[in-house]
């Protein structure tokens, strides 16, 4: 008896290949496609069904394999959206893919998969590989399954996948890990390149899918021509100032410290011909700090001197106590790597 898979169908090129490869190698296949995001809610359609919804059960129909759609719309939501826009209330760049990733597709639907379909396997359109290959058809000498590339390394996804550990999501009472969520994950495009798979698609009937442009923007919200209008719909903006890191100037205001990304390049009038880029944020005073662009390399080597002396010191410094200027420069190189608030180099070198 063929081993059923699961595939959770978009709509696009990529899972509905996905699904080809998978009857094609004997599966008993079945279309899933999921709703995450209500249009209705947001006011950008007056229809339930969405034009993904159509284009993935086009798939299934062309391919012959049943088709379900289901609703995680609540699930998105609570756990992906709201985080997202919680960051970047608080001057933070989220990645919404790789939460939807872990919570949405490796959790919600492997359950659904495995409760209500008995689903041996769950596969996806992602292109990334695992130590089991492709097809989750190899043992390892560990027993453990390692997550790898795919062959595409323009296409490759396993950033978005770099949340899902071995001991994390757990599906119920039985405590199933991800080690076994992995053995239980196939992906079909591991092995081949994007173009391989458009061509794929085009000469096995899936035209539409073949020609159908390439999700972008938020996951499973979509592209939108202005994200700063839209995310302003769910942040109350608060306005600060625009500060020159290197001089300690004003240059500028700001409606809202979400409208900013490290190293975004921003207009602040001509105040410099080679243009400011955004480092970091004080939120509680709700300073927005930039650079211009030939500062970069002398404000990360004003960083390395100060950690340099914070190492130097820290005998001393275990012994006294750290200063409150310590602590705010540990914070800030943990929480962004490699830069701090410049104003506090300024402001208080003298006290290092």
């Amino acid at each position: 008896m063929p081993r059923r898979v699961v595939v959770g169908l978009s709509g696009g090129v990529d899972s509905a290949v996905s699904a080809l490869i998978l009857k094609n190698k004997g599966y008993d296949v079945i279309g899933v496609h999921m709703m995450n995001w209500d249009g209705m809610e947001e006011g950008t359609s007056s229809c339930p069904r969405t034009k993904d919804e159509s284009d993935a059960r086009m798939v299934a129909h062309r391919l012959s394999i049943p088709f379900y759609s289901i609703n995680f719309v609540k699930e998105y939501w609570n756990e992906v959206f709201t985080k997202m826009v919680d960051g970047y209330s608080r001057g933070k760049t989220i990645v919404p893919d790789i939460d939807c990733n872990s919570k949405i597709k490796f959790h919600h639907l492997h359950s659904y998969a495995l409760e209500r379909l008995s689903a041996d396997f769950i596969a996806t359109g992602h292109y990334a590989s695992t130590s089991r290959g492709d097809f989750n058809d190899k043992e390892t000498i560990d027993g453990k399954c390692r997550l790898l590339r795919g062959r595409d390394s323009l296409k490759d996804q396993t950033y978005f996948l770099c949340t899902l550990k071995q001991e994390q999501l757990r599906f119920n009472e039985k405590s199933v890990t991800l080690i076994e969520i992995f053995r239980r994950a196939i992906f079909p495009l591991g092995s081949m390149t994007k173009n391989q798979v458009k061509n794929m698609a085009f000469e096995n009937g899936l035209v539409e899918a073949s020609r159908r442009k390439e999700s972008m923007g938020v996951c499973f919200v979509g592209k939108k021509k202005d994200f700063g209008q839209f995310i302003e719909e769910y942040i109350e903006g608060r306005c600060g100032s625009i500060i020159d890191c290197m001089s300690g100037e004003k240059i500028g205001d700001h409606c809202g410290v979400h409208n900013f990304t490290v190293g975004k390049r921003l207009s602040v009038g001509s105040k410099s011909h080679l243009g400011y880029f955004m480092v970091t944020t004080e939120l509680c005073m709700r300073l927005v700090y930039t650079t211009e662009k030939d500062e970069k390399e002398r404000l990360r080597w004003n960083l390395q001197l100060i950690l340099l002396f914070i190492l130097l010191n820290l005998q001393s410094t275990l012994l006294n106590g750290l200063s409150t200027l310590h602590l705010k420069i540990v914070v800030c190189f943990v929480e962004y790597n490699v830069v701090i608030p410049p104003s506090l180099v300024l402001l208080h070198w003298t006290d290092l």
